[in-house]
C-alpha cells in the first residue's frame, strides 16, 4: 500500500491540521459524566432521609449524627454563604460572556460552573478559569518552539553572528607590566590571563 504522505506528481500534501487545544478541552469537558458516584450517593441518601422524616423517623439518630452546637452571634448562616457564592459565580460568568472567541468563552464557562468553587472575588475566579484556558494555548506554543530546529551554520558564515571582541581593560598589575621597563604587549597580557 503506498504511503499516504508521499509526494504525488511532485506535490507534497499539506499536513493535517490539529484541532485547537481549547476546542478539544471543551469537548472533553462537555463529555464528562454529569454527576459523580459520590454525588449520586449523596442525592440518594438525602432522598432516603427525607422519606424517613416523612414516615416519622429521625435520620440523625439512625446515622449517629449529633446535633450541631448553637451558632455564635458573629457566624454567618450557611444559606447566606451559598447565596453569596451564587452571586459571585454569576458575576464571573458575566465576565466570561465578554470574551470574543466562542471556544474560549464556552470552556471558561465550563470551568466556572463545574470546576472552580466560587470564592468571594468574581474577578479572581474568572482569571483562574481564563488562566486554565490560556495554559492549553501556551502548552501548544511551547511544543512548537521546542520542535523548531536550530538554523544551519554554513562555511560562508551567512547565518552566524558577527564576531565581536570585548574591550581590553588591564588590571592595575597588568598596567604596570605594560609600561617600561617591562613593555608587555596587549596580546601577551591576554595570553597570560589564561594560565
Amino acid at each position: 500500500m503506498p504511503d499516504e504522505n508521499a509526494e504525488i506528481d511532485g506535490v507534497t500534501p499539506a499536513p493535517e491540521v490539529e484541532p485547537s487545544p481549547v476546542a478539544a478541552e471543551l469537548e472533553k469537558e462537555q463529555n464528562r459524566n454529569k454527576r459523580s458516584e459520590k454525588e449520586k450517593a449523596e442525592y440518594s441518601l438525602k432522598m432516603n432521609a427525607k422519606r424517613l422524616t416523612d414516615l416519622g423517623g429521625n435520620p440523625n439518630e439512625i446515622l449517629g449524627v449529633r446535633e450541631a452546637p448553637q451558632k455564635e452571634e458573629g457566624e454567618v448562616p450557611q444559606w447566606y454563604r451559598k447565596e453569596k457564592q451564587k452571586e459571585v459565580q454569576k458575576t464571573a460568568l458575566q465576565f466570561a460572556d465578554e470574551l470574543e472567541d466562542a471556544n474560549d468563552k464556552a470552556l471558561v464557562t465550563e470551568y466556572l460552573t463545574k470546576r472552580i468553587v466560587p470564592s468571594e472575588n468574581a474577578q479572581d475566579d474568572f482569571r483562574l478559569a481564563l488562566g486554565a484556558v490560556n495554559a492549553l494555548k501556551n502548552k501548544q506554543i511551547v511544543e512548537e518552539v521546542m520542535r523548531r530546529s536550530s538554523p544551519r551554520v554554513t562555511a560562508s558564515g551567512g547565518s552566524s553572528p558577527a564576531r565581536t571582541e570585548a574591550q581590553f581593560e588591564p588590571t592595575t598589575e597588568e598596567a604596570v607590566l605594560m609600561r617600561p621597563p617591562y613593555s608587555l604587549s596587549k596580546e601577551l597580557v591576554i595570553a597570560s590571563r589564561g594560565k
